[in-house]
């Protein structure tokens, strides 16, 4: 998995997530309905600045798994060259500085590291990681149920 060192989920938020996207995974459940969940799971209170960071955080640990789990699918029907890039690519991924140029603000296009440029920009971040779990789960969707025809 991702070697990100997280400050404000737990293994309490690390076991949410894993049951969510276990519930994902096991039914039918649309990309919106999966991001609700994640919402409530994370709920932001907005005088709280560490609840921002928590949904942050939460958002960020969702999408990796959720790409994974694309992925092993994608190898399943494509096979070896299904790789992080090619489903990241198919799934139409941004990066956050595509976030930062449509808003009209610019950045440095610096190689940042998770916490520097997601925590510096957490509403941009937020958007993002909310259109990465949607992207990607319709794509997983997608993926299952090709799968489930081919059979």
């Amino acid at each position: 998995m991702n070697s990100v060192k997280y400050q404000y989920i737990n293994d309490v938020a690390m076991k949410k997530i894993a049951d969510i996207l276990e519930e994902f995974y096991q039914s039918e459940q649309s990309a919106e309905e999966l991001i609700e969940q994640l919402k409530k799971a994370f709920p932001v209170h907005y005088a709280d600045e560490n609840a921002w960071k928590r949904r942050l955080e939460g958002f960020y640990e969702t999408s990796e798994r959720l790409l994974e789990e694309t992925i092993e699918e994608g190898k399943d029907r494509y096979g070896k060259n299904w790789n992080r890039e090619r489903a990241m690519e198919e799934a139409r991924i941004q990066p956050l500085k595509y976030y930062h140029r449509i808003t009209g603000t610019s950045d440095p296009d610096s190689d940042n590291t998770f916490q520097r440029d997601y925590f510096a920009h957490f509403t941009k971040a937020l958007v993002k990681l909310e259109d990465d779990i949607y992207l990607l789960a319709k794509m997983y969707r997608d993926l299952t149920r090709q799968s489930e025809h081919e059979e």
